[in-house]
């Protein structure tokens, strides 16, 4: 595959990525109703994430935003990309409880921080660097309010 092509590639996985955990956590907010702010919240920051990095492609396609490609593992996305579409098979399940949403949020958004995926861009623009940074520190703010809304809840 041509540089181009893989690159162009990447940001579409990356872009699905951020789509499905949205719809991952619409679904979560439909069946958990008492929390339906804070699931609805985080699914449409996932929307504007994924908007975000559509947006990233044309900074890559004109040259302003290279990837390191000894960092960046394509199936990586694509495992994750899967794993996060089970689970939105499984939300319907009856069995699930809403502990069971928080354990699979913060699963996925630990992945996300702990894979540094959008520390593969390398960006010398600053506005570009400010995209990517807020992806990062967004990512890892879902984390800490997942993480704090599910402890609450145990303790309720």
């Amino acid at each position: 595959m041509k540089e181009k092509e893989k690159e162009k590639d990447i940001i579409m996985k990356m872009e699905m990525l951020e789509r499905v955990i949205g719809q991952l956590y619409k679904i979560y907010a439909k069946k958990f109703p008492p929390d339906y702010s804070f699931w609805i919240q985080l699914s449409r920051e996932e929307e504007e994430h994924a908007r975000l990095v559509k947006e990233l492609e044309k900074e890559v396609r004109q040259g302003n935003l290279t990837f390191d490609d000894q960092r960046f593992k394509v199936n990586a996305i694509q495992t994750t990309i899967q794993y996060i579409q089970k689970k939105i098979n499984q939300a319907n399940d009856s069995s699930m409880t809403e502990q069971d949403a928080y354990h699979i949020a913060l699963d996925i958004e630990n992945g996300l921080l702990e894979k540094n995926f959008f520390k593969t861009f390398k960006a010398d623009q600053p506005g570009l660097k400010d995209v990517l940074n807020k992806l990062i520190l967004d990512t890892a703010e879902h984390r800490n309010r997942i993480n704090q809304k599910k402890n609450n809840s145990v303790s309720s």
